[in-house]
């Protein structure tokens, strides 16, 4: 779960990581709720992506639309200003509620 720079997007460096889901009871709204409030706090865009579904972190309806599960294989796109901090706070939010 290393935060790597790895490619452009729209003329941006990027870094992404992958998590695999650890917590029994996936992501429940309330550690949801939580995560918004941290990504809110960022410049950067943060992208979650869930097998096929995807979206931006900032959005809660679309974070439990995505029905994240035990097991299930995260990737996390950031890019902007705060990329580098963001990555490092998105991977220790992960590996403490999820």
């Amino acid at each position: 779960n290393v935060c790597v720079t790895r490619g452009i997007m729209e003329g941006i460096l990027m870094r992404e990581f992958d998590y695999t889901v650890k917590s029994i009871v996936g992501l429940h709204p309330r550690v949801a709720g939580v995560l918004m409030h941290l990504v809110r706090d960022f410049e950067s865009d943060i992208i979650l992506t869930n097998g096929d579904k995807g979206g931006n972190l900032k959005k809660l309806l679309g974070i439990l639309h995505m029905n994240i599960q035990y097991g299930d294989r995260l990737h996390l796109q950031i890019s902007g200003e705060d990329e580098e901090v963001a990555c490092q706070e998105m991977q220790a939010f992960m590996t403490q509620n999820l």
